[in-house]
């Protein structure tokens, strides 16, 4: 079994060509992809990659 990819915020912003505070601000807006936190306040972000995926495809989907 292999283990599930995680992207950072940084690396999904890298993948949608867009600046890492639009990734923090659709998080916060409850409008990005999902994720999870890793800890506590200060938590790491992490998105699953087959999460992300699948978001972008429902985001083509839309688009049609």
């Amino acid at each position: 079994m292999t283990q599930p990819q995680f992207l950072t915020s940084n690396e999904v912003a890298e993948r949608w060509n867009v600046h890492p505070m639009t990734i923090q601000r659709l998080r916060a807006s409850g409008k990005g992809p999902p994720y999870i936190k890793l800890g506590d306040s200060n938590a790491a972000i992490r998105y699953p990659l087959a999460d992300l995926e699948q978001y972008e495809e429902d985001l083509k989907r839309q688009a049609l």
